[in-house]
């Protein structure tokens, strides 16, 4: 069988209550594998195939190595959300999140990231189109099937896309080991994060495009952390800061 194949019950399930349930074509299941009533219901009325097969056959389609719980999903390709449509939906909010990655090539760096930007609330998540890591079953399975649920955009010029993004009212954030540390910074109510490469950071002409930059300080030096643990914790300040204002600094 030729086709592109996620993996695990946790991916159907938040495939399943996404708006992109339409790209589920498949779903194959080990005999000893079953699903419950609403999803049978579901799958049904969208008229996708449930088969089942030998656990010898799903191996081949994922690979041995794959934690899929005896559940397979066959899909037509990700689709990804256009990065115009979804600035026009967020322009109109008192206050919105935007998290971008300049050429994050780590597929289980950006698996993590998306579903950190799901949990915290972000509103959306961009990729440079070239150099990096694309949504894929890896990546799915990582972000533990949010990779439905966040809109996630692709775009030929980050820079551009920052320009665009400030056009419509967020100030923007690059994160670099020299910049403010990020507990004095006073974030608006509409910002944008930039994270860089794992190994070169951001580049020159995406952090001249930045309003500030910021970084997480650290109790004992060290190089710099994972990106998806400082997309992590700066996702998260920023919900806690929305969540109790008064926490915030002064």
């Amino acid at each position: 069988m030729v086709g592109v194949y996620l993996y695990g019950k946790n991916a159907l399930t938040e495939l399943l209550k996404s708006q992109q349930n339409a790209i589920l074509k498949k779903v194959f299941l080990s005999p000893s594998s079953s699903l419950s009533d609403r999803e049978e219901s579901l799958l049904k009325r969208m008229n996708v195939q449930v088969t089942v097969m030998p656990l010898k056959t799903i191996e081949q389609l994922v690979g041995k190595e794959a934690s899929h719980q005896g559940v397979v999903l066959e899909i037509k390709d990700f689709q990804y959300q256009d990065y115009e449509e979804l600035l026009e939906v967020i322009e109109p909010a008192p206050s919105a999140s935007l998290v971008f990655l300049d050429q994050v090539q780590d597929p289980h760096n950006l698996g993590a990231i998306i579903r950190t930007a799901y949990s915290a609330g972000m509103d959306g998540l961009v990729i440079c189109q070239d150099n990096s890591a694309s949504v894929t079953p890896a990546v799915v399975k990582v972000s533990s099937g949010s990779a439905f649920l966040l809109p996630i955009c692709i775009v030929n010029n980050l820079r551009r896309a920052l320009e665009r993004a400030k056009e419509k009212g967020f100030w923007i954030y690059g994160t670099e080991k020299d910049g403010r540390p990020y507990p004095q910074a006073i974030f608006p109510e509409k910002v944008g994060l930039v994270f860089g490469n794992e190994g070169s950071g951001m580049r020159r002409l995406v952090k001249e495009s930045c309003d500030e930059t910021i970084a997480i300080p650290m109790a004992n030096p060290f190089d710099s952390l994972n990106v998806s643990v400082s997309a992590g914790i700066l996702c998260f300040e920023i919900l806690r800061r929305r969540l109790f204002p008064e926490t915030g600094p002064r």
